[in-house]
């Protein structure tokens, strides 16, 4: 079983099945899963969308967070496209 509830439940990111599940989806929205490489190298995955995106990196020094990458691209690419 994965494991899809974290101890901090503030953070609704699980893992199971070697593939990360980010905490979206229900209520009509998309679920999203995904890959997470260091330096932010990402493959994410959105099957009702038939949507695939890949990231090679940022710059890791910076004070970016790299889950934040993910929180942008839900909202700003996946969530637009949902509604269409």
């Amino acid at each position: 079983m994965p494991d899809t509830s974290p101890a901090d439940p503030a953070d609704s990111t699980g893992y199971g099945y070697q593939w990360w599940i980010f905490g979206h989806g229900g209520a009509g929205k998309p679920r999203m899963v995904g890959t997470w490489g260091w330096g932010g190298q990402f493959a994410l995955l959105v099957p009702d969308l038939d949507l695939i995106a890949v990231f090679t990196g940022w710059n890791t020094y910076d004070d970016q967070h790299d889950i934040d990458v993910v929180r942008a691209f839900y909202q700003r690419v996946v969530l637009p496209a949902a509604r269409t």
